[in-house]
């Protein structure tokens, strides 16, 4: 009986962590849902020289109408870890060497194209995956446009390394 109530315990320790986990983001962090709030000035200051719409005269966005989505990504030289970036309809934005608060556009796209994710400064911190072969480059989503071109289809004919 006793051993029945030990696992018992085990198990109900092993639901509590895992919900633990499961609710602990980073500060800041929205992982769901709209946000259209700029998370820092130094986001507001780059959108504001492109998108804004006292500069933009009629021409086609940059960035996007507004941000939408913040989080902070596993970065190596950022600190504890992590960098902040902010994504738009059409791109996103990085702030990765916190010492100066430059912006940086987000590698996104060659992210999408390539199937890898810069983590860090040199080649050894990037994460592999696929290519985004279900998302369309534009549309409303590979089941409602499945005739669009998706990032995969580039992989062959982009530039995405670098050289590096």
């Amino acid at each position: 009986m006793s051993r029945l109530n030990s696992m018992w315990r085990v198990a109900l320790s092993l639901m509590v962590l895992s919900l633990l986990v499961i609710t602990v983001k980073p500060a800041g962090a929205v992982p769901w849902g709209q946000r259209s709030a700029f998370v820092s000035p130094k986001f507001e200051a780059v959108w504001r020289r492109s998108d804004d719409p006292s500069v933009r005269s009629g021409r086609s966005l940059y960035w996007g109408y507004e941000p939408w989505f913040d989080y902070y990504e596993f970065y190596r030289e950022s600190p504890n870890g992590l960098r902040q970036v902010q994504y738009f309809d059409k791109a996103r934005m990085e702030i990765n060497n916190v010492s100066n608060n430059d912006v940086t556009n987000g590698l996104l796209v060659v992210e999408l194209v390539a199937g890898q994710e810069k983590l860090g400064e040199n080649g050894y911190d990037n994460a592999y995956r696929a290519p985004a072969d279900r998302v369309p480059v534009a549309g409303d989503g590979y089941a409602t446009n499945s005739n669009s071109p998706t990032y995969a289809s580039f992989a062959s004919v982009a530039t995405t390394s670098n050289n590096q």
